[in-house]
């Protein structure tokens, strides 16, 4: 059983060539998106001395075989043992020169995702890398190391580390310390914490039945847990005054958030989550704790701003504090927010079109799933804040 049944299996042909494999592979499950959101997750396939991985700027849920970068794996193995700069931005800036260098055709101006050389490590022929919610129900929990340890011998737990070279250097270490334990070369699964899966195989099948293994586990680990409350309970704004609320607040936003002449395209959401978190009477505390994944501040801003209206406020008073809600949230994380979350209300979110609007509108519902999942499991871990600030400013990521 697959984690949707909206996604069938692709069917894979023996004369399909290798990139085709991957890239059916890849669009299956980056068209599921309890598993890909926007621009997450990547994939490849290692072919002798030679990694295909996904290009960034390509979106798994529509890749072809173009869309992958030719890797040099003895180049990338030389990266994986040098020794780079203590400093961490000049430690990344080393990293991505020498990822570049390690692409077999530069001329194609193509841009390897940062994550080539974790897909070097693991030994197997497929790696599918995926922010899967579920997962990250576990990934994202304070529990999360003691339950993975359970499975001990068919998992590996990456704790939270700076993004590239560190998270490569740290999962070699903890292959070769699972493969002493265990004698195997490669877990089901790994699991790093506060960002994802990775589950590897030499063939698709193999993908999907250790995938398949993941998502079982863990859904009879949240059965055990759903009559635990996500955000405590709630109190919802009345029908009536809600939806003026929301013909004011969302023309406001368009306005306020605007740089320049161009104004921001804002959507509005009271999905069942949504609401979950807006009107839960722990929603706030969850919600400007602080990011949980590095998704949450590539699209969504690492802080959403939480607003809370004045009963009986007229919509000039309302649209008044509304400006100055955002000058405090803007002054007080350096950046105005894409994320707005009215209590008792819904979520806001903006982007500079369309498209983007809805990008942070899914990425941060999944961060409200994610968070409601881990707490049911024990309770949110948030990112390290010295991790945060590191990933804001990383120019590979960027």
């Amino acid at each position: 059983m697959t984690m949707t049944s909206k996604v069938p299996w692709p069917r894979f042909a023996a004369n399909d060539k290798l990139l085709d494999v991957l890239a059916k592979l890849s669009r299956h499950y980056g068209a599921d998106p309890e598993f890909v959101i926007a621009g997450g997750g990547n994939t490849s396939v290692k072919d002798g001395d030679r990694l295909f991985v996904k290009g960034s700027g390509h979106a798994l849920e529509t890749i072809s075989a173009e869309g992958f970068v030719e890797m040099d794996r003895k180049q990338l193995e030389v990266l994986l043992n040098s020794k780079l700069s203590s400093d961490r931005m000049a430690r990344e800036a080393e990293f991505k020169a020498a990822t570049l260098a390690a692409r077999v055709h530069p001329e194609k101006n193509q841009r390897p995702s940062v994550e080539a050389l974790l897909h070097h490590l693991v030994p197997k022929r497929y790696v599918v890398h995926t922010h899967s919610t579920l997962v990250n129900m576990l990934t994202c929990c304070v529990k999360g190391p003691g339950i993975a340890r359970a499975w001990a011998a068919d998992v590996v737990w990456i704790p939270e580390v700076d993004p590239g070279f560190v998270l490569s250097k740290t999962l070699q270490r903890s292959l070769t310390d699972y493969q002493k334990a265990t004698g195997r070369s490669c877990p089901r699964a790994i699991l790093m914490q506060n960002h994802g899966l990775v589950i590897a195989g030499d063939t698709p099948e193999e993908v999907r039945e250790h995938t398949d293994w993941v998502v079982s586990v863990l859904r009879k680990q949240m059965g055990k847990a759903r009559n635990v409350e996500s955000y405590g309970p709630g109190s919802r704004i009345e029908a009536a005054a809600g939806r003026e609320m929301v013909r004011v607040i969302g023309p406001a936003l368009r306005g306020l958030l605007s740089v320049g002449e161009n104004l921001k395209v804002v959507r509005f959401s009271d999905a069942p989550e949504v609401i979950e978190m807006a009107a839960g009477r722990e929603g706030r505390t969850a919600a400007v704790a602080g990011p949980i994944t590095p998704d949450q501040i590539v699209y969504c801003k690492s802080f959403p701003m939480w607003f809370k209206p004045k009963a009986g406020a007229t919509p000039a008073q309302l649209v008044e504090r509304l400006r100055e809600a955002l000058q405090i949230h803007s002054k007080r994380t350096g950046s105005a927010p894409h994320v707005i979350l009215v209590e008792g209300l819904g979520m806001f979110s903006a982007g500079d079109d369309l498209a983007g609007a809805e990008t942070v509108r899914m990425v941060y519902t999944d961060a409200i799933k994610v968070m409601a999942g881990a707490r049911r499991l024990g309770g949110v871990h948030y990112m390290d804040d010295d991790l945060r600030k590191f990933i804001e400013e990383w120019e590979v990521e960027s």
